[in-house]
């Protein structure tokens, strides 16, 4: 039996919120390796966006998904969804991924690091997620560096979480909250109905992700650094920060964005 949470919401709705994490992961997981200058978002409404543009349909939800999932309902209004979202979060994983969760405007800040990643680029300050971790490095000979596999275990709660979706319920909760996401993509100016276009063009990103089994030097810049090797430091910012995952949770996501793909295209 399930049980409802105030806000007209079904608890399991909850899954919807976790597949915007799926849909635009390495926007949202992104790399806090190198700080960069604080950004301010607005979050003030925008004036109606009128245009529209047609969209073929998503898969119909399997029943025994909708009676499971309820997966009808009213919705929180999009400015004010990160209470649910968060409380939909904890229902979902637990405490562990609640504290996963930072700041406000939630959804509106995952719209815009799925427009960024589309175009190779990450916004760190946008993301919603905390840090899990520094990066390591290790020492080699000639006062050379490289990446320490054991950060690549910073990531692997977040890549469970993904891996362990099963599509076909991330499509339907896709198709559940799809208006709100459409709904903070027009107010940045975009035609109602471009968010999924946007989502694929992003996913298409990740997938163009190169996995790199060999070690990886790095060279210090200030307290940062860089790769050493100029042809992967030249890489979309998406793609370095896939590398820094390490291979197998590269291959674990794009696997799963790759079914989630395949069904809403």
């Amino acid at each position: 039996m399930s049980s409802k949470i105030p806000g007209n919401l079904n608890p399991a709705v909850i899954i919807s919120a976790a597949i915007v994490a799926v849909v635009v992961l390495v926007a949202v997981w992104v790399n806090r390796d190198a700080p960069a200058a604080p950004e301010v978002m607005p979050v003030e409404e925008a004036a109606p966006v009128v245009q529209r543009i047609e969209i073929p349909s998503l898969p119909a939800t399997a029943p025994n998904l909708a009676a499971e999932f309820q997966l009808e309902g009213e919705m929180p209004a999009l400015g004010e969804s990160d209470t649910t979202v968060q409380a939909h979060m904890q229902l979902l994983g637990g405490r562990a991924v609640l504290e996963w969760l930072a700041g406000e405007q939630l959804l509106r800040r995952i719209v815009v690091q799925v427009a960024n990643a589309a175009d190779g680029d990450l916004v760190y300050q946008q993301s919603p997620l905390v840090r899990q971790g520094e990066l390591a490095v290790v020492s080699l000979a000639d006062e050379r560096f490289a990446l320490d596999p054991a950060s690549y275990r910073r990531y692997d709660a977040y890549v469970d979480f993904l891996a362990n979706m099963q599509p076909d319920l991330l499509v339907a909760f896709y198709r559940y909250y799809e208006p709100l996401l459409d709904q903070a993509y027009a107010e940045l100016g975009n035609p109602i109905g471009a968010f999924r276009g946007e989502l694929l063009t992003a996913i298409e990103m990740v997938m163009a992700a190169p996995v790199l089994e060999t070690p990886i030097e790095l060279v210090p810049i200030g307290t940062a650094y860089e790769f050493k090797d100029q042809a992967l430091e030249a890489l979309p910012g998406v793609h370095k920060q896939l590398i820094r995952m390490g291979p197998q949770n590269t291959r674990r996501i794009q696997d799963t964005l790759r079914a989630f793909r395949d069904r809403i295209s």
